[in-house]
């Protein structure tokens, strides 16, 4: 939609939470974006969070495209509105893993 000659955007929630870097450019946007509640905060930067281990993971791989690492200033925002980076970082803790995962991973099954 144009709005004498401005692009403006209106995107969802779920939008940002598909892809949070293309409607932020930086992790401290989403804390202060008014239209956001705190739940809806926490799972964008969730997602987020998620994106960016699995770039770090990409990179110690050499599979990079030269996006920038964010995971520090992800994680500093999640632990701003109160949620652990390091639960976060596992999107399937040992807890919610089957037998088979925790072998695979190393992890006593039991």
């Amino acid at each position: 939609m144009r709005l004498h000659g401005l692009m403006t955007t209106t995107e969802s929630v779920e939008e940002k939470k598909v892809n949070p870097s293309a409607s932020y450019t930086h992790p401290k946007q989403v804390l202060v974006d008014a239209a956001l509640s705190q739940d809806e905060k926490v799972a964008i930067l969730r997602e987020w969070h998620y994106d960016a281990v699995r770039l770090q993971d990409s990179a110690g791989e050499n599979m990079t495209g030269g996006e920038p690492d964010l995971l520090q200033s992800v994680s500093n925002a999640l632990l701003e509105l109160g949620v652990s980076p390091a639960v976060e970082a596992d999107p399937f803790p040992p807890a919610k893993q089957s037998v088979l995962r925790r072998l695979l991973n190393g992890r006593s099954p039991f």
